[in-house]
């Protein structure tokens, strides 16, 4: 982690795959110290002795709900969201580095947007599965009672 200005941002290295295709291993993304998140955010939150770099969903309870793009798909029944305290928030991703190019500002949020786009994709076998599964269940007991 490195820091940088007066302490409004910082840097963390990438490890792992489960923000594919946005963020790959071996990125830096830069984190803007912040509590004002909004629904779909990418943040980072402190967990024991890592910093976990997911996008986020939801707040509830003081807990905010998180996800990778590239973890199962997020809309699948076991697919659980990771819940993280309030407090533990470090701040929202801006932008990263890959390869020496850094992508931040309207660029980032189109990816970042293209990111999301493509985990909602992945989720339509499923979605499909489920809605026939439930019309059939409907005709079950429609035609079967």
């Amino acid at each position: 982690m490195s820091k940088i200005g007066k302490n409004k941002f910082l840097i963390f290295f990438v490890k792992g795959k489960s923000m594919w295709p946005l963020l790959k291993d071996g990125d830096f993304v830069l984190c803007k110290k912040t509590k004002d998140i909004k629904i779909f955010d990418i943040v980072a939150v402190k967990n024991k002795n890592k910093t976990i770099i997911h996008r986020f969903f939801l707040m509830r309870k003081n807990k905010l709900l998180l996800h990778g793009d590239n973890n199962a798909s997020f809309l699948k029944a076991n697919a659980a969201f990771e819940s993280y305290e309030k407090e533990k928030l470090v701040g929202k991703v801006v932008g990263f580095i890959r390869k020496n190019k850094t992508y931040y500002g309207f660029l980032f949020f189109i990816l970042s947007t293209i990111s999301l786009i493509y985990s909602l994709i992945k989720s339509i076998p499923f979605l499909i599965k489920k809605f026939l599964l439930n019309i059939k269940m409907i005709f079950k007991n429609i035609f079967f009672l």
